[in-house]
């Protein structure tokens, strides 16, 4: 009986395992999501360089900032939202396709938030930064299709989700779908 006990536990733990296993996102797909990151921070500080180098570049830059002027707000003191929409306009089908998207909260500290998407315009990755009092975080979340398949907060790297990271990743994919919507880059000719 000891034995089939034994034995029992040993097929569970070994399936354990491989149920683990198979949750590991797939490389190939980290690595393509990676690609996209580091050509688009690329180009875009290529296009950054000088406004001749902005007037060449095929990338467009569209800024909404609220409190432009920096005036104190009560309760609050300095507030200041800066929105960043990175897209490519192609004139053939007048389709744009984003590439980032970026949002900064600037108060009693800053709070960075990087939208990264694909040629399909889904969101493929997320960056965040934030030094402010209530939230001190820096976090990547890697998704394919609407499903976040990595995550990376200092110290981990994980491909399962935790009881909060199903909520996180849900309300990334909303913020960026609204992002979007702001600079109307889902905008379809009738």
């Amino acid at each position: 009986m000891k034995l089939l006990t034994l034995f029992t536990l040993i097929i569970t733990a070994t399936s354990s395992f491989a149920d683990v296993a198979e949750k590991k996102a797939d490389p190939a797909k980290i690595k393509a999501i990676q690609k996209i990151y580091e050509a688009t921070n690329a180009a875009i500080t290529a296009m950054e360089k000088s406004a001749d180098t902005a007037k060449a570049s095929d990338i467009t830059v569209d800024i909404y900032k609220k409190n432009a002027l920096n005036r104190s707000w009560e309760a609050v003191g300095k507030y200041n939202i800066t929105y960043k929409s990175y897209y490519k306009h192609n004139p053939v089908n007048a389709q744009d396709s984003v590439l980032k998207l970026t949002r900064t909260v600037e108060s009693t500290g800053k709070n960075h938030e990087e939208f990264y998407f694909n040629e399909k315009k889904q969101l493929v990755f997320y960056y965040q930064k934030s030094d402010t009092p209530d939230l001190e975080i820096e976090r990547r979340f890697y998704f394919d299709g609407d499903k976040a398949i990595r995550i990376i907060v200092p110290n981990e790297t994980r491909d399962e989700y935790t009881d909060g990271d199903k909520e996180i990743a849900a309300n990334i994919i909303f913020r960026s779908k609204v992002l979007r919507q702001k600079f109307d880059l889902d905008y379809q000719e009738p």
